[in-house]
């Protein structure tokens, strides 16, 4: 069983990959890269992009979580390191589009099955928590 504040980071980080692959922010991250108005698909760029803010941010969680806690949750922060880091390697793999056409198959939620629907982000922050979880209890054990 997780610590109620480690569970509440796994919690944070799936509604975190929920807002980073919505379609808008691939487009606005998108815009920024260059690759044309109105392309509300992941792109390399943008998934790389979106990893590095998901990584930034969890370590955010950590530091601040571990800031409310006792030195010995400080210590337990300072273990989930490697677990944000594969987080982020979870995200840039759940988040892309080879994945979404995957998902597309089973949910048949969109026209562009390279594009994130709805139900596609439900799904994949869904399965993020679920291992995210899951890896905690085990590198915490």
């Amino acid at each position: 069983m997780l610590p109620p504040h480690l569970a509440a980071t796994n919690i944070a980080g799936a509604a975190l990959f929920a807002a980073l692959s919505l379609p808008s922010v691939n487009e606005l991250s998108n815009s920024v890269f260059g690759a044309g108005a109105g392309v509300r698909c992941p792109t390399g760029a943008t998934r790389a992009l979106h990893t590095v803010v998901f990584l930034l941010v969890s370590l955010l969680l950590l530091l601040q979580f571990g800031r409310q806690r006792s030195a010995a949750d400080l210590q337990t922060a300072k273990d989930m390191v490697p677990v944000a880091l594969f987080s982020a390697l979870l995200f840039f793999f759940l988040a892309s589009p080879d994945v979404y056409r995957l998902t597309n198959r089973v949910l048949r939620a969109s026209a562009d099955a390279s594009c994130p629907a709805p139900m596609h982000i439900l799904a994949h922050s869904a399965v993020f928590l679920i291992i995210s979880h899951v890896l905690s209890c085990w590198y915490l054990r």
